[in-house]
Protein backbone atom coordinates (compact mmCIF):
# COMPACT_ATOMS: atom_id res chain seq x y z
CA UNK A 1 0.00 0.00 0.00
CA UNK A 2 1.92 2.99 -1.29
CA UNK A 3 -0.44 5.95 -1.08
CA UNK A 4 -3.35 5.95 1.33
CA UNK A 5 -6.03 8.52 2.05
CA UNK A 6 -6.26 7.61 5.71
CA UNK A 7 -8.62 8.33 8.53
CA UNK A 8 -8.15 7.11 12.06
CA UNK A 9 -10.60 4.26 11.37
CA UNK A 10 -9.03 3.00 8.14
CA UNK A 11 -5.54 3.20 9.64
CA UNK A 12 -6.60 0.86 12.44
CA UNK A 13 -8.41 -1.56 10.13
CA UNK A 14 -5.58 -1.85 7.63
CA UNK A 15 -2.70 -2.31 10.05
CA UNK A 16 -4.23 -4.21 12.97
CA UNK A 17 -2.84 -7.50 11.66
CA UNK A 18 0.71 -6.26 11.04
CA UNK A 19 3.42 -7.90 13.16
CA UNK A 20 6.45 -5.83 12.15
CA UNK A 21 7.61 -2.22 12.47
CA UNK A 22 6.09 0.50 10.35
CA UNK A 23 7.46 3.85 9.24
CA UNK A 24 5.79 6.47 7.08
CA UNK A 25 5.58 9.96 5.70
CA UNK A 26 2.52 12.15 6.27
CA UNK A 27 1.61 14.98 3.94
CA UNK A 28 -0.63 16.24 1.15
CA UNK A 29 0.46 15.53 -1.49
CA UNK A 30 2.83 12.66 -0.80
CA UNK A 31 2.67 10.91 -4.19
CA UNK A 32 5.88 12.70 -5.21
CA UNK A 33 7.81 11.79 -2.06
CA UNK A 34 11.11 9.93 -2.41
CA UNK A 35 11.22 9.27 1.34
CA UNK A 36 9.95 5.66 1.06
CA UNK A 37 12.59 4.70 -1.52
CA UNK A 38 15.33 6.42 0.46
CA UNK A 39 14.37 4.91 3.81
CA UNK A 40 13.78 1.46 2.33
CA UNK A 41 17.38 1.57 1.11
CA UNK A 42 18.50 2.46 4.64
CA UNK A 43 16.44 -0.43 6.04
CA UNK A 44 17.91 -2.79 3.44
CA UNK A 45 21.47 -1.76 4.29
CA UNK A 46 20.69 -2.26 7.98
CA UNK A 47 19.34 -5.75 7.32
CA UNK A 48 15.83 -4.76 8.39
CA UNK A 49 13.98 -4.78 5.08
CA UNK A 50 12.05 -7.95 6.00
CA UNK A 51 11.02 -6.60 9.38
CA UNK A 52 9.85 -3.09 8.51
CA UNK A 53 7.89 -1.15 5.92
CA UNK A 54 7.85 2.53 4.99
CA UNK A 55 4.64 3.91 3.45
CA UNK A 56 3.13 7.12 2.14
CA UNK A 57 0.15 8.51 4.08
CA UNK A 58 -1.86 11.18 2.31
CA UNK A 59 -4.00 13.13 4.80
CA UNK A 60 -7.07 14.62 3.15
CA UNK A 61 -8.75 15.77 6.37
CA UNK A 62 -6.39 17.78 8.63
CA UNK A 63 -8.88 17.49 11.49
CA UNK A 64 -8.02 13.77 11.69
CA UNK A 65 -4.30 14.43 12.09
CA UNK A 66 -4.13 14.33 15.87
CA UNK A 67 -6.07 11.06 16.15
CA UNK A 68 -3.96 9.47 13.41
CA UNK A 69 -0.73 10.42 15.19
CA UNK A 70 -2.01 9.01 18.49
CA UNK A 71 -3.15 5.79 16.77
CA UNK A 72 0.05 5.12 14.85
CA UNK A 73 2.19 3.72 17.69
CA UNK A 74 -0.64 1.34 18.64
CA UNK A 75 -0.54 0.00 15.10
CA UNK A 76 3.18 -0.71 15.17
CA UNK A 77 4.61 2.54 13.84
CA UNK A 78 8.06 3.39 15.19
CA UNK A 79 8.60 6.64 13.34
CA UNK A 80 7.04 9.03 10.87
CA UNK A 81 8.24 11.91 8.71
CA UNK A 82 6.06 15.01 8.30
CA UNK A 83 6.03 17.00 5.09
CA UNK A 84 4.00 19.78 3.47
CA UNK A 85 1.66 21.22 4.67
CA UNK A 86 1.53 19.75 8.19
CA UNK A 87 4.87 20.63 9.85
CA UNK A 88 3.50 23.57 11.83
CA UNK A 89 0.20 21.83 12.63
CA UNK A 90 2.03 18.78 14.00
CA UNK A 91 4.20 21.07 16.12
CA UNK A 92 1.09 22.54 17.72
CA UNK A 93 -0.42 19.07 18.28
CA UNK A 94 2.75 17.75 19.91
CA UNK A 95 3.16 20.90 22.02
CA UNK A 96 -0.29 20.33 23.52
CA UNK A 97 0.42 16.65 24.09
CA UNK A 98 3.68 17.63 25.81
CA UNK A 99 1.72 19.62 28.39
CA UNK A 100 0.00 16.35 29.32
CA UNK A 101 3.27 14.42 29.48
CA UNK A 102 2.46 12.45 26.33
CA UNK A 103 5.09 13.96 24.08
CA UNK A 104 8.19 16.09 24.01
CA UNK A 105 9.75 18.52 21.54
CA UNK A 106 13.47 18.73 21.06
CA UNK A 107 15.27 22.07 20.78
CA UNK A 108 15.36 22.13 16.97
CA UNK A 109 11.58 21.72 16.69
CA UNK A 110 11.05 24.41 19.33
CA UNK A 111 13.41 26.76 17.52
CA UNK A 112 11.44 26.48 14.28
CA UNK A 113 7.90 25.92 15.59
CA UNK A 114 7.75 23.06 13.11
CA UNK A 115 8.19 19.27 13.14
CA UNK A 116 9.37 17.00 10.34
CA UNK A 117 10.06 13.79 12.27
CA UNK A 118 8.21 11.83 14.96
CA UNK A 119 9.62 8.93 16.98
CA UNK A 120 7.13 6.78 18.86
CA UNK A 121 9.36 5.60 21.69
CA UNK A 122 8.24 2.03 22.49
CA UNK A 123 9.97 2.03 25.87
CA UNK A 124 8.49 5.22 27.30
CA UNK A 125 5.32 5.55 25.23
CA UNK A 126 6.29 9.16 24.58
CA UNK A 127 5.98 10.79 21.15
CA UNK A 128 9.28 12.55 20.46
CA UNK A 129 9.29 15.35 17.88
CA UNK A 130 12.27 16.66 15.95
CA UNK A 131 13.15 18.91 13.03
CA UNK A 132 16.06 17.81 10.86
CA UNK A 133 15.32 20.09 7.89
CA UNK A 134 17.86 22.77 8.83
CA UNK A 135 20.62 20.20 9.25
CA UNK A 136 19.76 18.62 5.90
CA UNK A 137 19.75 22.00 4.17
CA UNK A 138 23.09 23.14 5.60
CA UNK A 139 24.74 19.82 4.77
CA UNK A 140 23.52 20.13 1.18
CA UNK A 141 24.83 23.69 0.85
CA UNK A 142 28.18 22.66 2.31
CA UNK A 143 28.40 19.78 -0.18
CA UNK A 144 27.85 22.22 -3.03
CA UNK A 145 30.30 24.77 -1.57
CA UNK A 146 27.91 27.67 -2.12
CA UNK A 147 29.09 31.11 -1.01
CA UNK A 148 26.72 33.99 -0.40
CA UNK A 149 26.15 37.15 1.60
CA UNK A 150 22.57 37.98 0.67
CA UNK A 151 19.77 35.39 0.76
CA UNK A 152 16.16 35.70 -0.32
CA UNK A 153 13.74 33.22 1.27
CA UNK A 154 10.45 32.88 -0.62
CA UNK A 155 7.60 31.64 1.58
CA UNK A 156 6.70 31.80 5.25
CA UNK A 157 5.73 28.27 6.26
CA UNK A 158 7.43 25.60 8.34
CA UNK A 159 10.09 24.96 5.69
CA UNK A 160 11.11 28.62 5.59
CA UNK A 161 11.91 28.62 9.30
CA UNK A 162 14.19 25.62 8.86
CA UNK A 163 15.94 27.28 5.93
CA UNK A 164 16.51 30.50 7.86
CA UNK A 165 17.79 28.58 10.89
CA UNK A 166 20.16 26.72 8.60
CA UNK A 167 21.41 29.91 6.98
CA UNK A 168 22.09 31.44 10.38
CA UNK A 169 23.90 28.31 11.54
CA UNK A 170 26.11 28.34 8.45
CA UNK A 171 26.88 32.02 8.66
CA UNK A 172 27.06 32.69 12.37
CA UNK A 173 29.06 35.83 13.07
CA UNK A 174 29.25 36.61 9.34
CA UNK A 175 27.91 39.52 7.37
CA UNK A 176 24.75 37.75 6.19
CA UNK A 177 21.57 39.53 5.17
CA UNK A 178 18.37 37.49 4.87
CA UNK A 179 15.14 38.77 3.37
CA UNK A 180 11.75 37.01 3.47
CA UNK A 181 8.88 37.54 1.07
CA UNK A 182 5.46 35.95 1.18
CA UNK A 183 2.08 36.60 -0.40
CA UNK A 184 0.82 37.37 3.11
CA UNK A 185 3.29 39.96 4.40
CA UNK A 186 2.30 39.53 8.06
CA UNK A 187 3.42 35.89 7.99
CA UNK A 188 6.83 36.95 6.76
CA UNK A 189 6.90 39.64 9.44
CA UNK A 190 6.15 37.04 12.13
CA UNK A 191 9.12 34.95 11.01
CA UNK A 192 11.31 38.05 11.00
CA UNK A 193 10.34 38.79 14.59
CA UNK A 194 10.80 35.15 15.58
CA UNK A 195 14.44 35.07 14.48
CA UNK A 196 15.30 38.62 15.51
CA UNK A 197 14.79 37.46 19.09
CA UNK A 198 17.47 34.85 18.42
CA UNK A 199 19.85 37.33 16.77
CA UNK A 200 19.97 39.37 19.96
CA UNK A 201 22.23 36.67 21.42
CA UNK A 202 24.57 36.44 18.44
CA UNK A 203 28.04 37.77 19.14
CA UNK A 204 29.18 40.10 16.34
CA UNK A 205 32.35 39.53 14.36
CA UNK A 206 34.63 42.54 14.81
CA UNK A 207 37.24 43.17 12.12
CA UNK A 208 40.01 45.67 12.79
CA UNK A 209 40.62 47.72 9.64
CA UNK A 210 43.31 49.98 11.06
CA UNK A 211 44.18 51.35 14.49
CA UNK A 212 41.06 52.78 16.12
CA UNK A 213 38.95 51.76 13.12
CA UNK A 214 36.94 48.55 12.91
CA UNK A 215 33.90 46.94 11.29
CA UNK A 216 31.12 45.07 13.07
CA UNK A 217 29.52 42.20 11.19
CA UNK A 218 26.35 40.48 12.35
CA UNK A 219 23.57 38.62 10.52
CA UNK A 220 20.36 40.51 9.80
CA UNK A 221 16.87 39.44 8.80
CA UNK A 222 13.92 41.39 7.45
CA UNK A 223 10.54 40.83 5.88
CA UNK A 224 9.86 42.84 2.76
CA UNK A 225 6.76 43.63 0.75
CA UNK A 226 6.77 41.66 -2.54
CA UNK A 227 6.27 44.86 -4.54
CA UNK A 228 9.43 46.33 -2.98
CA UNK A 229 11.60 43.33 -3.85
CA UNK A 230 14.84 44.04 -5.70
CA UNK A 231 15.64 40.49 -6.64
CA UNK A 232 18.87 41.44 -8.39
CA UNK A 233 20.40 42.17 -4.97
CA UNK A 234 20.52 38.51 -3.88
CA UNK A 235 23.17 35.89 -4.54
CA UNK A 236 21.15 33.03 -3.01
CA UNK A 237 17.43 32.64 -3.77
CA UNK A 238 15.48 29.86 -2.05
CA UNK A 239 11.92 28.80 -2.78
CA UNK A 240 10.45 27.26 0.38
CA UNK A 241 6.84 27.15 -0.87
CA UNK A 242 5.11 24.03 -2.16
CA UNK A 243 4.36 25.67 -5.52
CA UNK A 244 5.21 23.19 -8.23
CA UNK A 245 4.31 20.04 -6.32
CA UNK A 246 0.83 19.60 -7.76
CA UNK A 247 0.86 21.72 -10.91
CA UNK A 248 3.19 23.78 -13.06
CA UNK A 249 3.21 26.67 -10.58
CA UNK A 250 6.05 28.86 -9.35
CA UNK A 251 6.49 31.91 -7.10
CA UNK A 252 5.31 35.22 -8.55
CA UNK A 253 8.56 37.19 -8.81
CA UNK A 254 10.27 39.11 -11.62
CA UNK A 255 12.59 36.42 -12.94
CA UNK A 256 13.99 38.71 -15.62
CA UNK A 257 15.85 40.70 -12.97
CA UNK A 258 17.49 37.79 -11.16
CA UNK A 259 21.23 38.13 -10.73
CA UNK A 260 22.57 35.67 -13.34
CA UNK A 261 25.34 34.59 -10.98
CA UNK A 262 22.89 33.89 -8.13
CA UNK A 263 22.42 30.35 -6.83
CA UNK A 264 18.77 29.24 -6.99
CA UNK A 265 17.52 26.54 -4.62
CA UNK A 266 14.11 24.87 -4.40
CA UNK A 267 13.22 22.78 -1.34
CA UNK A 268 10.86 20.61 -3.41
CA UNK A 269 11.81 18.15 -6.16
CA UNK A 270 9.92 16.62 -9.11
CA UNK A 271 8.17 13.32 -8.46
CA UNK A 272 9.10 11.72 -11.78
CA UNK A 273 12.80 12.62 -11.66
CA UNK A 274 14.17 13.81 -8.31
CA UNK A 275 17.29 15.31 -9.90
CA UNK A 276 15.55 17.42 -12.57
CA UNK A 277 14.27 21.00 -12.50
CA UNK A 278 11.18 22.19 -10.67
CA UNK A 279 8.94 24.85 -12.29
CA UNK A 280 10.70 27.51 -10.17
CA UNK A 281 14.15 26.37 -11.27
CA UNK A 282 13.03 26.18 -14.89
CA UNK A 283 11.93 29.82 -14.69
CA UNK A 284 15.35 30.72 -13.27
CA UNK A 285 17.02 28.81 -16.10
CA UNK A 286 14.88 30.61 -18.67
CA UNK A 287 15.96 33.90 -17.06
CA UNK A 288 19.61 33.08 -17.68
CA UNK A 289 20.75 31.38 -14.48
CA UNK A 290 23.07 28.50 -15.38
CA UNK A 291 21.79 25.05 -14.44
CA UNK A 292 25.01 24.46 -12.50
CA UNK A 293 23.86 27.33 -10.27
CA UNK A 294 20.64 25.53 -9.31
CA UNK A 295 19.48 22.56 -7.31
CA UNK A 296 16.25 21.10 -6.00
CA UNK A 297 15.52 19.73 -2.53
CA UNK A 298 16.47 16.09 -3.05
CA UNK A 299 19.91 16.65 -1.52
CA UNK A 300 18.30 18.27 1.50
CA UNK A 301 15.99 15.26 1.83
CA UNK A 302 18.92 12.85 1.63
CA UNK A 303 20.92 14.65 4.31
CA UNK A 304 18.03 15.10 6.74
CA UNK A 305 16.77 11.52 6.45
Amino acid sequence: MQNNNLTNKTLHEFYKSRDYSLFGVIGNPVSHSQSPALHKEFLLNAGLSQKAEYIKINITNPAELKNIILTMPKMGFIGCNITTPFKEQVFKIVAKLALKGLAKLNSTANRMDAVNCLFFNPETGIIEAYNTDAAGFTADLEDKKITFKTALVIGAGGASKAIIAGLLDLNIRRDLHISIINRTYNKAKNIQNHFRQELVFYKPLIRVIQPKKFEIHKPSIRAIQPEKLKIQDYDLIINTTSLGLKTNEYPDIDYSKINKSAFCYDVIYPSDSPHSLTPFLQKCLDAGVDQNQQCNGYGMLFHQA
